[in-house]
């Protein structure tokens, strides 16, 4: 039924009479009493309800009348009615439409409305404000629910058709903003962590233009002291709404991301948790501002649609991030962690995978010393990219390793690994969509500073360079056997010249080729590169200057190695000893040799010559033939002979005639070591004076 209260006429002197309300409302009293819409009355500068129609009774309950609006209808609260002073001062028709109200239904729900402010009366100024309602929110509900369905629906399908985890991620927050939310972003906490890492950026961000346009984008994080006051609630998976002055007391009154969420005019944050496996695992953050109604409880079951939709996305950028972390260190392992230190020798590498978010692949470069002076350089290319092909390029580099220091010549390296990469590529058909690395590429080369060649062969590898101490840049074009895995092992080498100051660029075909630069052009461009260098430049600079040259969209694996020129020029003696008698005389020419260079080794040298020169003799039989190279801080030598037993080095007694000259060489010499030969063996030490 619906109440009136009947306002009589009076009022200050000179001011309008109030009318008599029913009068006023006449013959619409009956239409206003049976509407099905609702219609409330408000009298006078202090907004009097003075009338409630019998469908606003039935939806919200009677009501006080002749009482202010905010005793009468107390959620309201205490607060001004600007919309209905307008209204009577000036006669403006207010329309609003699908308001959420802070007047519960008699059951306590929500109530969402459609409604207009009318004025009543003669004026302006008039004398009331007839509000006019209809319930909307069954209707709104159904709309909801539809628009959700649909929404989560074009989630679902949009993340699926993402090629990534964080493609997927980016692709949620494109379609939340600004349908959603003003600004949408996802947080991922690493994994065994109950909170997202203070300062962290998140995976994935949008924002829309028009706030963008308005006040820019937002700053980015800043590192917290110490945990969030609402670290503990995500943690147990509940939802967070912020309000302004909670960020502010979060971050500091000074905060910038306070500033800017002020300038930004946000109603609210939406903090929803993210769960895998039961544990925490991120969160979605979601921004209402500006005229978008502020994120509530009644969009609980929305936004815990929308977290599980990115709840599965984040729990695959955790587990690549997870995979990631160990493809890393299982490239750390399989790569030198940093060039070796050989004297003689400078050397720089580098290496960078193609697919940054793997971050490994198949490319290898090694260098390491294989005794008297002598370096072993490899490099390789296996197909294919990721764990898989970093596996293959493991094993491959560790053969290629073991068999250089077996002293294989390099075509004989090659023909190793080719039946060893021929096993690890086998073909297993079983799983169509994982199929291995199908072969790989790589080259051997060998620097003797002996005699200053470089001795290398290839397996279908792009030809190393080298630049002379002239400038000039050559291409070492060893004839191009086929690549390895393929168990047709054909291979060739070339000597070329390799004097001190040369410089060896030995490298993967991702530093040279890609879609828009083929081969050959590629190598062009890396000659001219290298021909350009300064002597001055360091070989790291050098380094950094030719890895420039890639494009990135392949691995690159770039070894660079020069003959540093010595002080003095390096003085070199070969000899034949066909007797023991020609061992003392070979000793006396090659201290006279040393005396000049490096006086100081003199003593040590002679005696490691003439046990290794005995040795040779005694225990292989003439003839034994015998080389040295002299600096000024390092002599090498070598002797070489016909028999292929190893050398035993053995502790003598006192009574004991030999077996002392191993232990003489091991003492006076750096390192020493043998390595079998095709004619034998050879036997070498190296004798420093101090650190070369």
């Amino acid at each position: 039924m619906a109440q009136e209260r009947d306002v009589s006429p009076g009022g200050p002197a000179g001011a309008r009479p109030e009318p008599d309300l029913s009068a006023l409302l006449g013959a619409l009293r009956v239409a206003c009493e049976t509407s099905p819409a609702l219609v409330a009355v408000s009298w006078g500068p202090e907004n009097l309800l003075v009338y409630q129609n019998a469908a606003s009774v039935r939806l919200v309950g009677p009501r006080p009348l002749g009482v202010p609006l905010g005793r009468a209808v107390p959620e309201l609260g205490d607060r001004a009615f600007p919309e209905l002073d307008e209204v009577r001062r000036t006669g403006r028709v207010f329309q609003f439409a699908h308001r959420v109200v802070d007047v519960p239904d008699v059951d306590g729900g929500e109530l969402l409305l459609d409604y207009v402010l009318s004025p009543l009366g003669d004026g302006p100024p008039y004398d009331g404000v007839v509000m006019t309602a209809v319930d909307v929110t069954a209707t709104a509900r159904a709309q909801r629910a539809v628009f959700e369905g649909e929404l989560l629906g074009g989630l679902s399908r949009l993340m699926a058709r993402a090629d990534s985890p964080d493609a997927a991620l980016q692709a949620l927050t494109e379609a939340l903003v600004p349908v959603v939310a003003d600004i949408a972003a996802v947080f991922v906490a690493p994994s065994g962590q109950s909170a997202v890492q203070s300062g962290a950026s998140p995976v994935a961000m949008s924002i829309s233009a028009a706030l963008l346009d308005n006040v820019g984008p937002p700053p980015p994080p800043e590192p917290r002291d110490g945990p969030s006051p609402w670290d503990s609630a995500l943690a147990a998976g509940e939802l967070v709404l912020i309000d302004l002055q909670d960020a502010r007391r979060d971050s500091g009154t000074s905060s910038s991301a306070a500033d800017w969420l002020e300038r930004a005019e946000t109603r609210n944050l939406a903090v929803i948790p993210l769960t895998t496996g039961g544990d925490f695992s991120g969160a979605v953050v979601l921004m209402a501002a500006g005229a978008r109604e502020p994120f509530g409880p009644e969009h609980t079951v929305l936004l815990t649609d929308i977290a599980s939709r990115a709840g599965t996305a984040v729990a695959q950028h955790r587990t690549a991030a997870q995979q990631q972390e160990l493809a890393l260190q299982l490239q750390r392992s399989l790569l030198p962690a940093a060039p070796p230190e050989i004297p003689g020798l400078l050397v720089a590498a580098r290496y960078v995978a193609g697919n940054v978010e793997v971050g490994v692949g198949g490319d290898w470069w090694d260098v390491h010393h294989l005794g008297a002076g002598r370096v072993g350089v490899g490099v390789g290319d296996v197909s294919g990219r990721g764990v898989p092909a970093a596996m293959v390029m493991g094993q491959a580099r560790a053969g290629m390793r073991a068999a250089a220091h077996a002293d294989l010549a390099p075509v004989d390296i090659l023909t190793v690994l080719d039946a060893q990469v021929t096993e690890l590529v086998r073909i297993d058909d079983s799983e169509g969509h994982r199929l291995p690395p199908r072969f790989a590429t790589a080259a051997y080369a060998v620097i003797d500073p002996f005699d200053e060649t470089l001795r290398v062969a290839s397996a279908g590898h792009p030809p190393m360079l080298v630049r002379y101490p002239s400038g000039v840049v050559e291409e070492v074009a060893a004839p191009p056997g086929p690549p390895l895995g393929l168990g047709v092992a054909q291979y060739e080498d070339i000597v070329v010249p390799f004097p001190a100051g040369s410089v060896l660029v030995a490298y993967t075909d991702g530093l040279v080729e890609s879609r828009t630069r083929d081969l050959e052009t590629g190598i062009g461009d890396l000659a001219k590169a290298l021909t350009e260098t300064s002597d001055t430049h360091s070989l790291e600079a050098v380094a950094d200057a030719l890895l420039a040259l890639a494009e990135g969209s392949d691995d690159t694996a770039l070894a660079l190695i020069e003959y540093a020129p010595p002080e003095r020029d390096a003085a070199r003696l070969q000899r034949r000893i066909d007797d023991l008698a020609a061992v003392s005389d070979t000793r006396h020419a090659l201290e006279e040799m040393v005396a000049e260079l490096a006086p100081a080794l003199g003593p040590a040298v002679g005696a490691v010559a003439a046990e290794l020169l005995a040795n040779a003799i005694l225990h292989a039989g003439p003839p034994a033939q015998m080389r040295a190279m002299v600096t000024g801080r390092r002599v090498l030598l070598e002797v070489s002979d016909t028999s292929a037993l190893r050398p035993q080095e053995r502790v003598a007694s006192q009574s004991d005639e030999h077996g002392r000259g191993l232990p003489i060489v091991a003492a006076f010499a750096h390192t020493w070591g043998y390595r079998i030969t095709r004619d034998g063996k050879s036997t070498w030490a190296e004798i420093l004076l101090g650190d070369d």
